[in-house]
């Protein structure tokens, strides 16, 4: 697929993160960082995280999770929440796509959380180039590579510790008691 040369001032950089601290902040640092080099950087949260977000030169725009008044604590799981918000933020985010398409920018890139794969799929049905940004630790993302590709599978058992794994140090169960049951589905429907 090719998108073309385009001048930087003319880019539009829509970065979707997951809806809390440890993932908004990197992916808010990120947005600035390309705000800083002339792109027209936009974070798109959830309703209820659009007014905690702001930032000199980045806009915020709203998507919805499903859950717009209450956020995460309004879900009965995270099974749940991430099934809403892949179904309300997949129709949300491609509108604010469009909204973007019939403004004076357009969006040239998606860069989502890994945690929403999803963001992928509406990216490229608006034919946008989209990236994953892993907030997680190197050692995280090395072990959903390792389930990823069948290397390690869940769940992870007392007997089978301390955890080796080729290039890492032994982890111990408390570390891989830390990947919950949602994020294996994510793992498990990665492209």
């Amino acid at each position: 697929m090719s998108y073309g040369r385009v001048d930087r001032r003319e880019w539009v950089g829509l970065v979707l993160p997951y809806p809390s601290q440890g993932h908004i902040n990197p992916l808010l640092q990120f947005a600035k960082r390309l705000a800083s080099k002339g792109v027209k950087a936009t974070i798109a949260t959830t309703h209820y995280t659009v007014n905690s977000i702001s930032a000199p030169n980045v806009g915020v725009e709203a998507i919805s999770d499903g859950f717009d008044t209450g956020g995460f604590a309004e879900a009965k799981s995270e099974e749940l929440f991430l099934k809403s918000f892949k179904t309300n933020g997949s129709r949300t985010l491609s509108q604010l796509i469009q909204k973007f398409q019939h403004s004076d920018y357009t969006v040239n890139c998606v860069v989502y959380d890994s945690l929403f794969p999803w963001a992928l799929d509406v990216a490229k049905q608006h034919s946008i180039p989209g990236a994953a940004f892993f907030t997680n630790s190197a050692t995280e993302t090395g072990i959903f590579a390792h389930i990823h590709h069948g290397l390690l599978s869940l769940p992870f058992k007392t007997e089978n510790m301390p955890l080796l794994i080729s290039r890492f140090p032994p982890l111990i169960l408390m570390t891989c008691q830390a990947i919950s049951n949602s994020q294996m589905d994510i793992l498990l429907t990665w492209p």
